[in-house]
């Protein structure tokens, strides 16, 4: 199962990736 906590950070991941892939690279790596 997926819990719906890594399910919201891996949406919040992706959105991050297609609106502000710098951001949101910088976010991931950290």
């Amino acid at each position: 199962m997926i819990e719906p906590a890594t399910l919201l950070t891996y949406i919040a991941v992706v959105l991050g990736f297609v609106f502000i892939p710098g951001p949101a690279t910088l976010l991931t790596v950290a």
